[in-house]
């Protein structure tokens, strides 16, 4: 990765924070900017799953972290080269999100398109499909798991 780096990083925290630190991983971020650097279309995605999770002294340090990335990147947390794409079951299309969203990501709440999930009703055959599988989890971890051969049916 060092040497070639990735067009896809998927990692945590701690470890995009040790990344951050060590001059070893200095490629990585450097071909990043210089690929950016390129084309004004060029764009940076950055990903953040379960984003309620972080709030709080947490989550400030995590918006930190992101903020010294993209300056790492030669970005601005509101620079048109970076998307955010963010996941969370808790967020909604009001204030308070906005406001968080806001606050964690450094730029206007209001760009962000709030896409709240469909509810999903389950009908009988679902249902039953559902139990099923239970079951067969459930002998599944009785019999030890990935250690013995079991067959779903």
């Amino acid at each position: 990765m060092q040497a070639s780096p990735p067009d896809i990083l998927i990692t945590n925290y701690s470890m995009l924070n040790i990344m951050l630190m060590r001059s070893i991983e200095s490629p990585i971020f450097a071909a990043t900017r210089d690929w950016l650097s390129q084309d004004k279309l060029n764009t940076f995605h950055l990903i953040v799953d379960e984003l309620h999770s972080y709030r709080g002294t947490g989550g400030t340090e995590i918006a930190l972290l992101i903020r010294l990335l993209l300056d790492r990147l030669g970005l601005s947390p509101d620079s048109p080269q970076v998307r955010y794409i963010a996941s969370s079951a808790s967020f909604t299309k009001e204030k308070r999100s906005t406001k968080f969203l806001t606050q964690f990501f450094g730029v206007n709440g209001e760009d962000f398109a709030v896409i709240e999930r469909e509810a999903v009703v389950e009908d009988a055959s679902s249902q039953s499909r559902t139990k099923l599988y239970s079951e067969a989890f459930a002998r599944f971890s009785q019999q030890g798991g990935f250690d013995n051969q079991l067959a779903f049916s």
